[in-house]
């Protein structure tokens, strides 16, 4: 009865996304999919999961989509037995890159196959050396299956890593190769205060989902601008608060591991993606899917010693954001709008608006949107650089020349000196013609 009931909730929840279209990453994915080949049904499966090599049907693409995060909040529920978990999962909004984005799948099966070795322990870890070839997101999870007791599973990461050697290192160069600062990419001991703060980002906005982003502007620029890379290294209450996550988290697991052991499945599974090194953002929500599974067991441990029912009043709230929030994925445009609107200040939605109206060679919506942007981002040097070449292809070549300057003056910090290149490049291309 429990399975049917997360079965219904999920396809009830999800089933409107089957008629959206496709957003960022998808379109390139669907674009470029022809440069991947597979040998037999194995490597289909792995290709189409990676979104590398996706159905042709959109709707049929969306089915699977949902199909995976229906599967993982039903072996949440095999896991553990608590529905409360399982359907907390299904409607949280923090999941939406996974559960409603066609390019978060990779993220979902690697939850499948975790779950799966966690059900099967200790033998279901030979499932999970199957997850680096989809991604290297779960390669921490056999710390979870030690807290279970099986504390020699621990060790099996480094053979993981071997097994995936050639996939990970090549994923790794890849990474590294978009992300050409070294502050980003290299550990210092200043960084502390800034992974204190993306474990408090990642607690808070699990349990309290805020509006889907997939650019975050929270220090969005670390790394990039001397001013956020600043506050980011500074010791804050948020930076205090994500010290007491990592401190009492164990602490409280020690005495009472029943209750606390999803906050360590959390604490164990998001640590990957805490900025010792940045992947590639410094927060990204799909980073928080398998991380999650053990969050909203902690949750509902804890709702439920509070009262049987009080999961419910959550479920509720969980569930009327994501019916808000859901209809954002229904295609491309819609998406960049909601980004915009929901936070003006994510100067890289702005930037996307821009490139999708040029692509329609609307020249007066592309000047009008710029011109928002630059409203709420003034110190954009891409949105400057959009605002020159569209003034000379209406022939303000004055306005032209003011914006390249404009562009230039914002370059500052790491991110001015890659960025400034272009603009040079881009000034001989459009200002000297």
């Amino acid at each position: 009865m429990a399975y049917l009931i997360i079965m219904l909730i999920c396809v009830s929840v999800y089933y409107r996304t089957i008629k959206y279209g496709t957003v960022v990453d998808d379109d390139y994915f669907r674009a470029h999919s022809k440069q991947y080949t597979y040998k037999n049904i194995v490597s289909r499966l792995h290709y189409l999961i990676k979104g590398l090599h996706p159905v042709k049907d959109l709707k049929l693409d969306h089915a699977i989509t949902i199909a995976i995060h229906t599967i993982v909040c039903m072996l949440i529920y095999s896991a553990f037995g608590y529905l409360s978990a399982s359907l907390l999962f299904a409607v949280n909004l923090s999941n939406n890159q996974v559960s409603i984005w066609l390019n978060g799948k990779r993220y979902g099966a690697n939850t499948i196959v975790c779950l799966l070795a966690y059900i099967f322990a200790p033998y279901g870890i030979v499932l999970w050396l199957m997850t680096p070839f989809f991604q290297p997101s779960a390669i921490m999870f056999p710390l979870v299956l030690a807290l279970k007791g099986y504390w020699w599973l621990g060790l099996i990461i480094p053979v993981g890593i071997v097994i995936g050697n050639g996939y990970i290192i090549k994923w790794a160069k890849f990474r590294a190769g978009m992300i050409p600062v070294k502050e980003l990419k290299t550990w210092n001991i200043r960084k502390i205060p800034f992974i204190l703060k993306t474990y408090a980002f990642y607690f808070f906005r699990g349990i309290f989902p805020m509006a889907p982003m997939l650019y975050i502007s929270y220090l969005g620029r670390y790394g990039f601008t001397n001013d956020k890379t600043e506050e980011a290294y500074k010791i804050d209450f948020i930076a205090v608060i994500g010290a007491i996550i990592v401190i009492f988290i164990p602490l409280l697991y020690l005495g009472y591991p029943k209750i606390m052991f999803g906050f360590m499945w959390w604490l164990i599974m998001i640590s990957l993606f805490n900025n010792w090194i940045t992947i590639t953002v410094p927060f990204g929500e799909r980073y928080m899917y398998l991380p999650n599974v053990g969050l909203m067991l902690g949750l509902s441990e804890l709702l439920n010693l509070i009262h049987p029912f009080a999961w419910f009043f959550v479920f509720g709230v969980y569930l009327g954001r994501l019916v808000v929030y859901t209809p954002m994925y229904r295609n491309m445009n819609i998406w960049l709008k909601h980004h915009t609107y929901t936070n003006p200040l994510c100067e890289m939605a702005w930037v996307y608006r821009v490139n999708e109206s040029n692509v329609k060679n609307d020249v007066s919506a592309s000047l009008r949107i710029v011109d928002e942007g630059l409203e709420n981002c003034p110190d954009s040097p891409r949105l400057w650089l959009h605002k020159s070449a569209i003034s000379k292809s209406l022939g303000n070549q004055t306005i032209a020349n003011n914006c390249i300057a404009r562009a230039k003056e914002n370059c500052s910090g790491d991110f001015g000196k890659l960025f400034l290149k272009k603009i040079e490049q881009v000034e001989k291309e459009i200002i000297n013609k």
